[in-house]
């Protein structure tokens, strides 16, 4: 008869500890999950960073200064501008300076600048972006 007390008391004890061990797994999983998705998040954040620096770095080196041979506007409408056979992409003037952008103006641009100057074909108006 002690015996069995004895072994039911291991059992109970066996089964809690298989509880326990099982809850304190699914919390280790629902915390690795958690580390998973906030390192994935951080990831990304750092790509999404280094790209858009990577962008404005190559957008300031730019320097030209030429007649427009053509224009072509992306989705969000920033302006791709052939110059000279070369494409620049121009994605910080404002809405208003993109819309006023034509085949046969002159665009000028200097290094280190974020300042593009646009001089009308038709009329000579000097139109700076910002």
């Amino acid at each position: 008869m002690a015996w069995n007390k004895h072994r039911n008391r291991l059992k109970y004890r066996g089964v809690w500890r298989s509880k326990l061990y099982l809850a304190g797994k699914l919390i280790n999983m629902e915390r690795r999950k958690l580390i998973k998705y906030l390192t994935i998040g951080a990831l990304f954040f750092i790509v999404s960073l280094f790209l858009y620096i990577r962008a404005d770095r190559i957008e300031i080196s730019y320097k030209f200064k030429g007649t427009i041979d053509k224009v072509t506007y992306s989705d969000k409408k920033f302006p791709n501008v052939v110059i000279k056979g070369e494409t620049y992409f121009i994605s910080y003037p404002n809405e208003d300076f993109n819309d006023k952008i034509e085949v046969g103006d002159s665009l000028v641009k200097e290094k280190n600048s974020r300042i593009y100057q646009l001089i009308k074909f038709k009329t000579g108006e000097v139109i700076f972006s910002k």
